[in-house]
């Protein structure tokens, strides 16, 4: 009989508990039997079960109730951990439950589990175990309880909840020899699951369980190597904190499932994670979530990588690069997300507030960096090099800066003007600036002149114009001194000290195409209003989903001038009109029956058009496709009674509209309650005001490195190599009527 290391509780422990017994709620044996009982520990310790339950046996002949319930299930307990189970179930059901403390029941329960294992009867071990109570059962009582309720369930051909009942137990041990024992059988019944099964159970209220079947399936799946790196490495980044996010653990589970499924001999050749892939890929997601401002997902994306780094050379990279990253985050979120000394990241972050205080000289940062190291003893951060290069916060305005603003402050875009003008003024009060700011009304004087004049008057930076064409007046009539961050883009067009900034709704079209693509979608319908902007967002979007590989099913425009949306759809899907199917419950057959079979729609509409548009989809049997669409289709406040008919539609829009906490910016609550701009309505053009201000101390970073980004209320911010600068957005999907922010794509350029 094989040593039963899942045994109730360790022996000596167990024999102390009913003999010597330790816990004062336990009966005290009487002395006259102490003698015996210490052989029989000693017995015990030895392995000499069969000589302890002779010796138990004979201690019940010579004693009464309750003391010989008790000797009784001690027998019967060592004659099962001898193999001698008949020999313990004859004890076993010799004793009287009753004459038995709380705990020695629930230790005869699991002894009779264990009994009936031994005897393929798992039915009466489930049985047995409904029994008792978990919450009055001790630890190690637990864990007993639940690793014979995975072995029942198991050879009940139950083998997710075996596998659910195994990471159960997996929290009750802290023993590693155990805990890999266990992952071992946790992917051993996962595989012996159908795959229909795995991947039609996948709501688990228990996470780390989601975690074992993505796993189990991943190595189920037959793949190439690069896929598997790929497919791995997007399981760790969806599981980050799983018991099984270790390269080896992966490996080593992953040849065990092959060799079940495909019959590999045991020295077949191995498949696991590269070093080198998983490097590359931590180094690629840590840009990625730069990018989309996601700077804590950033570090930590960086911290993963620098663990395997094969060139200690390039640590001091990514150190800096973590710190630059967590420098972008509030002060205090930085405090809020500390949790102990023992968590890497929580280190940085208390490490990054030190660097961030610019007003420390560098002896009263060199006491503080020092307290530092003796909370975080054993954190990797070379804090001599960082304490050294610390700099003040670059994202601050030089005290000798003057900005100049040039804004249409009247005419036909005044209110675009003042809304802009309200987001900077905002920006420089939540900076606590002294900058001097000087506005200049661009509708009143020729924009090439007006530039001189802010020059003269002492600016040393110039935000604006808003105006396209008159900025492209402004760099052809001049030659640019000082920088000027312009509110528009002219595509394909650069100038020297020329930085270009504004809400191009193509942009959005493009996280529309990545989103979209990286779901999986190929084939595409669209729908977009016959007028100048909806013809050239529909062709931005035909470009890029076509150079993606994309296909366009079928395009097709509505009037903005009529309600009528129903003529247009129908020829968007392909209905034929069947004036026999009239008068049936359902006019007109489900979309895969005879239609136009698609993945999803793009649509170009604003909030009134797209719930109408959005309906007649329903209306056609049509309301299960997703439908893909810009910031437009959203006012930017929520309006769950008129939004409902927009449930399953997808859009694109600034982070500032969510709230995000990851910005450093007032919250929009805030901003609105205290509103001075035009209309509430212009909120995306003051958030462009917001961030235009608050760009300026950050474009040299940006313009060096372009894979640098700035985390603005517009997006995340990062400048193309002609000096655009290009916006990472959020997206969020409409259901009951309130936008619900989504996990973010990457981009794919």
């Amino acid at each position: 009989m094989k040593n039963r290391s899942e045994a109730f509780l360790p022996s000596l422990v167990l024999i102390s508990l009913l003999v010597g017994c330790v816990p004062s709620r336990q009966p005290i044996q009487p002395n006259t039997y102490q003698l015996e009982a210490s052989e029989a520990r000693d017995l015990i310790a030895a392995g000499r079960h069969e000589s302890a339950a002779r010796l138990y046996a004979q201690l019940v002949a010579r004693t009464a109730e309750p003391i010989r319930s008790h000797f009784r299930y001690l027998a019967a307990e060592s004659f099962y951990r001898a193999g001698r189970i008949g020999a313990a179930r004859k004890h076993a059901d010799a004793v009287k439950p009753r004459k038995l403390s709380p705990t020695a029941r629930s230790l005869l329960t699991l002894l009779y589990g264990n009994i009936f294992l031994a005897q393929r009867q798992p039915e009466k071990t489930l049985g047995r175990l409904r029994s008792l109570w978990l919450s009055d059962m001790a630890g190690d009582l637990r864990l007993d309880y639940h690793r014979q309720q995975a072995k029942a369930l198991s050879m009940t051909a139950n083998h997710i909840e075996s596998a659910r009942q195994y990471i159960l137990a997996e929290g009750l041990t802290r023993d590693a020899n155990q805990i890999v024992q266990g992952h071992d059988k946790i992917i051993e019944e996962l595989s012996a699951a159908s795959v229909d099964s795995l991947q039609q159970s996948t709501n688990f209220k228990l996470k780390a369980l989601r975690g074992w079947v993505a796993l189990t399936l991943i190595l189920r799946r037959p793949s190439g190597q690069a896929n598997f790196n790929k497919q791995i490495l997007d399981w760790k980044l969806t599981f980050p904190n799983h018991p099984a996010n270790a390269s080896e653990t992966v490996t080593r589970l992953g040849n065990a499932i092959r060799k079940k499924d495909q019959g590999q001999s045991a020295d077949a050749e191995t498949r696991s994670l590269d070093p080198s892939f998983e490097l590359a890929e931590y180094m690629r997601q840590a840009k990625i979530s730069a990018l989309l401002g996601n700077q804590v997902a950033s570090a930590r994306n960086y911290i993963l990588a620098e663990t395997l780094l094969p060139e200690p050379s390039k640590t001091n990279q990514i150190q800096s690069s973590i710190v630059d990253q967590l420098s972008k985050l509030p002060r205090t979120k930085l405090l809020r997300m500390q949790t102990d000394s023992a968590d890497t990241l929580s280190g940085w972050m208390a490490l990054t507030l030190i660097l961030k205080e610019s007003h420390l000289d560098q002896l009263e940062r060199d006491q503080q960096l020092q307290v530092w190291a003796l909370k975080y003893p054993r954190h990797p951060a070379n804090v001599q090099r960082l304490g050294s290069n610390s700099k003040s916060d670059p994202g601050s305005l030089d005290r000798n800066v003057a900005i100049g603003v040039i804004l249409p402050l009247s005419g036909p875009y005044q209110k675009a003007g003042e809304a802009i003008r309200q987001g900077i003024l905002i920006a420089r009060r939540y900076n606590q600036d002294s900058v001097p700011v000087r506005f200049y009304n661009s509708d009143l004087t020729d924009s090439s002149k007006l530039y001189r004049h802010v020059v003269d008057e002492g600016a040393s930076m110039m935000i604006g114009p808003l105006n396209k064409k008159t900025l492209a007046e402004l760099v052809t009539d001049n030659r640019l001194t000082i920088p000027v961050l312009a509110l528009n883009q002219i595509p394909d067009f650069s100038a020297k000290n020329l930085y270009q900034f504004g809400l191009n709704p193509e942009d959005e079209v493009e996280q529309v195409v990545n989103r979209a693509w990286f779901r999986g979608y190929h084939r595409a319908l669209v729908l977009a209003p016959d007028n100048e902007q909806g013809q050239r967002l529909a062709s931005v979007f035909s470009k890029r989903w076509s150079q993606l590989g994309g296909d366009i099913i079928h395009s097709q425009t509505y009037s903005p001038k009529v309600t009528e949306y129903g003529p247009p759809v129908k020829r968007l899907l392909g209905i034929k009109e069947d004036p026999e199917a009239q008068d049936s419950e359902t006019p007109y057959p489900e979309l895969e029956e005879g239609r136009i079979r698609t993945d999803f729609i793009f649509l170009v509409a604003t909030p009134p058009q797209a719930r109408l548009i959005k309906s007649m989809l329903n209306y056609f049997n049509a309301g299960k496709l997703m439908v893909y669409s810009t910031s437009k289709v959203y006012s930017g406040h929520e309006n769950p009674i008129e939004d409902r008919d927009l449930s399953g539609l997808v859009f694109c829009d600034i982070p500032w509209l969510f709230e995000s906490e990851t910005l450093d910016a007032p919250s929009l609550g805030t901003v609105l309650e205290n509103w001075q701009g035009p209309s509430t309505h212009f909120i995306r053009l003051t958030a462009l005001g917001f961030d235009a201000y608050n760009l300026l101390p950050h474009l040299p970073r940006l313009q060096s490195d372009r894979n640098e980004s700035y985390s603005g209320v517009t997006g995340g911010l990062s400048l193309t190599a002609n000096r655009h600068v290009r916006r990472q957005l959020v997206c969020a999907e409409f259901k009951n009527g309130h936008p619900v922010l989504q996990r973010l794509s990457p981009a794919l350029r």
